[in-house]
């Protein structure tokens, strides 16, 4: 098993104890440091900061990253200094917290790794958490199988950890020459300690990853040495301090409340335009139906001029209704007549 697959082992169950809301899809996405988004790393990071530290869930009450960027970045910030309380020695910024995937962050992993208190030892009093104390705290972590790692070299030579050291058995020597004058070929036909053969290997691959310079006669022209390229004259490119980053992050969320406030206010002219469109067309309707007032206020006005007359119009046109109705009838029954012809 390589150290990775080893590291993310620890990491599942330590995510499982620590009861990580991502763990299903996590799972289900390959269970390795690349498939760690920016937002599951941040929440592992922060429930193992509680673990290693209780007080520390009164500045970081959430694990989930706020949506607006200012906030994002002030949590950030925050989670990092967290870090540098406890004893983390890896510098980390907030850019690695808010951008970072689970392979970026897995040596932040494996230090907070072992700063996690064990299971066997009661939670000390909450105190600030010094180098030494720091040292100590790690020098425990031997007695928990679950967070012990053994180097390849020290396994490959059967080496024990002393509590500080690795050392090979009682039987053996604790030199190891690994500038052992020997060759291969001698420690082979010798079979003698295996270390004496790991020291032969490791010289004579040595040598071979030296290049062999070509024998140079003297009769041969010396070559100029090229000259050293020049010095570039562009600026390295510095990484944004943390006052320019806040103020951008400011100016990018006021340019998104602009324009919040100007779709706004087109939407408010849009709906003023519409009401103004109906209210002269209202207008329109209402200077028409002042005008059939008017020519009925006329007609009534004639009626009311000489009301006597007016009446006795109204009951010769009602008496004389029979009559002409029959004379309507006999001119329909001529036409009638005529077209049936």
């Amino acid at each position: 098993m390589s150290s990775s697959e080893e590291l993310e082992r620890h990491l599942r169950v330590h995510f499982d104890k620590l009861e990580c809301s991502f763990m299903d899809e996590w799972s289900g996405a390959g269970g390795d440091l690349s498939s760690l988004t920016a937002a599951q790393s941040f929440e592992a990071i922060v429930r193992l900061l509680w673990r290693i530290r209780p007080s520390l869930r009164s500045r970081l009450p959430s694990f989930l990253l706020p949506p607006s960027a200012t906030a994002r970045f002030r949590i950030a910030t925050l989670v990092a200094e967290a870090t540098k309380e406890v004893g983390v020695r890896e510098k980390i910024g907030f850019q690695h917290l808010l951008y970072g995937t689970g392979k970026d962050l897995s040596s932040l992993f494996i230090e907070l790794l072992q700063l996690m208190p064990s299971e066997g030892v009661e939670d000390e009093p909450d105190e600030e958490i010094t180098f030494l104390s720091a040292l100590l705290r790690r020098a425990r972590l031997h007695t928990a199988d679950d967070v012990l790692w053994v180097p390849e070299f020290c396994r490959a030579l059967k080496l024990k950890h002393d509590g500080r050291f690795w050392c090979p058995s009682e039987s053996e020597s604790e030199l190891f020459p690994l500038s052992l004058g020997r060759s291969l070929q001698s420690a082979l036909e010798s079979m003698g300690d295996r270390r004496e053969l790991a020291a032969a290997l490791y010289k004579e691959e040595c040598e071979e990853r030296e290049p062999r310079q070509p024998a140079v006669s003297s009769s041969a022209p010396r070559v100029k040495p090229a000259l050293p390229p020049k010095p570039s004259l562009k600026s390295e490119a510095t990484t944004p301090s943390v006052e320019v980053e806040s103020a951008r992050l400011e100016r990018e969320e006021a340019e998104r409340e602009l324009r919040l406030a100007e779709n706004a206010l087109a939407e408010c002219r849009e709906v003023e335009e519409k009401i103004r469109s109906k209210r002269a067309r209202m207008a329109q309707e209402r200077v028409a139906i002042e005008a059939e007032l008017e020519a009925f206020n006329e007609k009534l006005m004639t009626i009311l001029e000489d009301p006597t007359a007016a009446r006795a119009k109204i009951e010769k046109f009602i008496d004389d209704r029979e009559e002409r109705a029959a004379k309507l009838e006999a001119k329909w029954e001529g036409v009638r007549e005529e077209k049936m012809e």
